[in-house]
């Protein structure tokens, strides 16, 4: 999820996936995937979005790391401009 959300195709996401597992089951880490948790909390895109219409004009000032949730997004996003990437990120969570 994490990574369509940042517009990585997913081919690329596959790819990496398909990669880190081996290296989470030899070092002996648990995971577990970001869309099982959204499907079991009923989280999606849409609803994110919802979320962000929803909140009081002013309220992506009001957050105090907001500049950093920025540019990690503007590092990692290749959809969104940085601060709507941020503002997903952050109701993400």
């Amino acid at each position: 999820m994490h990574g369509i959300n940042n517009g990585y195709p997913k081919e690329y996401i596959d790819s990496y996936i398909e990669s880190i597992i081996p290296l989470f089951n030899q070092y002996g880490f648990k995971y577990i995937f970001l869309d099982t948790l959204w499907n079991r909390y009923g989280i999606s895109f849409e609803r994110i979005a919802d979320d962000i219409q929803k909140r009081p004009q002013g309220w992506w000032d009001a957050i105090t790391e907001r500049g950093k949730i920025e540019q990690g997004a503007l590092l990692r996003n290749k959809k969104d401009v940085p601060r709507i990437a941020a503002q997903k990120i952050l109701c993400d969570a």
